[in-house]
């Protein structure tokens, strides 16, 4: 549905606007149609802040969850400020930046892994087959 503007007409009371039932009916559905697209008239736990999605209760997480074959897609630069845990397949087409302390846990790499630049790791580099060429 596309919004409804109320008609309050040209003049007060010159009888060229909408008259009240019309009016509070477009009113009620513009209400209707903004809870339905925020979660329903209990809302869903979340709070926004100009562009900042948050939860109402401390300590909630936010889920984004698609169905059949989705995706969520992150479009642009993404900047994690805190934690950032991976569970599952995960693809990353591009540069990965890592600064800071990194723990991975049963890596699997299928094709190949290019590092260009200087990269330095601090305690055991350890697997079952690795082979590595060049300085490290």
């Amino acid at each position: 549905m596309a919004k409804q503007t109320v008609n309050i007409g040209t003049n007060q009371d010159d009888g060229t606007g909408d008259v009240l039932r019309d009016a509070f009916k477009k009113i009620n559905e513009n209400f209707d149609e903004i809870y339905t697209e925020l979660g329903g008239t209990t809302f869903s736990g979340l709070s926004y802040s100009g562009t900042t999605i948050g939860t109402d209760t401390a300590g909630d997480s936010i889920t984004l969850d698609v169905t059949g074959a989705g995706q969520i897609v992150l479009a642009g630069p993404v900047s994690v400020s805190e934690t950032l845990a991976v569970t599952g397949n995960t693809s990353l087409t591009g540069t990965l930046d890592v600064d800071g302390n990194t723990t991975l846990d049963a890596v699997t790499i299928s094709e190949t892994l290019a590092v260009t630049g200087a990269t330095t790791l601090t305690g055991a580099l350890n697997g079952s087959s690795l082979s590595l060429s060049g300085a490290l």
